[in-house]
């Protein structure tokens, strides 16, 4: 399974609490915060992933085949309170 595929199904799992505003705060994860874990989990140090707290690092996004400027939206879609099914809907028919 390619890392969009399992992102998605990570995405859906009901595993993933989400939350806004961060890749991760405690327990609760931003879609892109969801990327980074299911990418390589230990790249978290405390809530941030390799240094980032806001958007995933430009590698975790190449491996997935997610432009920058489409992250920015992602996260919007995110933080304005969007499912985290609804932000999988959406990567399925845009990226």
């Amino acid at each position: 399974m390619d890392n969009k595929a399992r992102w998605l199904e990570a995405l859906r799992s009901g595993k993933y609490k989400q939350g806004k505003q961060r890749l991760r705060k405690g327990d609760s994860f931003c879609c892109l915060g969801v990327l980074c874990d299911i990418t390589d989990s230990s790249g978290w140090s405390g809530d941030e992933y390799l240094g980032h707290t806001g958007l995933a690092p430009i590698d975790v996004l190449r491996g997935c085949g997610v432009p920058f400027c489409a992250a920015e939206q992602l996260a919007t879609l995110n933080d304005s309170g969007r499912s985290f099914e609804e932000i999988a809907d959406y990567i399925e028919k845009k990226l």
